[in-house]
């Protein structure tokens, strides 16, 4: 038996009210955002947010004699930007760890992936650091899809309340995003293609959860 990987996305953990753009797979359902802290993130070794298609026309392509088929709409929501600040919310508000959302979000990926160089202050290890406000430091604001980053003309995201956001990007020691001094301060080419290795993120192995046994 070789072990299996759960990867987890945030939005799943923010039901949204809204139209065709919202539309992914599985779908949102209210369950999706229970009320009292959460320990499925025990379980999840990855958080990541998948979202990448090239159709001219986006998901108004799935709007057919002026009603959306779902068969027809592009799958997927933007998310990228807010993918990490949408999980910190999760430890604002009690419902996961400081460490749970470190290593759901940076030291198991880097692990799944094969990535030796990222995922961990270490000695020879690339500096590639995230720092936040201290507790209380940041003014709240609601996001507008102007802030952001992406060249996606909506965010599923607007209106929400945020607390927090990453002050500083620093990639392998140099500061790339600085977000009360002009924002991004990187350079188009800064970035450094990093060729993966075998995975080192550990899973059980000839672990079974019931009585069923796969066919030898």
């Amino acid at each position: 038996m070789l072990p299996a990987t759960t990867r987890f996305s945030r939005r799943y953990r923010c039901y949204l009210e809204g139209n065709f753009q919202w539309y992914i797979h599985p779908p949102f359902h209210p369950t999706t955002q229970p009320q009292s802290k959460s320990n499925l993130v025990s379980l999840i070794q990855v958080v990541n947010f998948p979202f990448r298609f090239y159709t001219e026309g986006g998901k108004r392509l799935g709007i057919i004699d002026g009603k959306p088929l779902f068969t027809k709409i592009p799958n997927g929501l933007p998310g990228l930007e807010t993918r990490l600040p949408l999980l910190f919310k999760g430890v604002e508000e009690g419902r996961i760890t400081i460490y749970d959302f470190v290593r759901v979000a940076c030291s198991n990926p880097a692990k799944l992936y094969g990535l030796s160089r990222k995922g961990a202050i270490l000695p020879g290890n690339d500096a590639d650091l995230c720092i936040w406000y201290p507790g209380g430091k940041m003014e709240p604001f609601q996001l507008d899809n102007t802030m952001l980053h992406h060249d996606i003309d909506y965010t599923p995201y607007e209106g929400m309340t945020f607390n927090n956001w990453p002050r500083y990007t620093l990639l392998r020691g140099q500061v790339v995003w600085d977000r009360d001094n002009k924002g991004l301060v990187g350079n188009v080419g800064d970035g450094k293609y990093n060729k993966r290795t075998a995975s080192t993120l550990p899973g059980p192995r000839s672990v079974f959860v019931n009585e069923w046994r796969p066919p030898m």
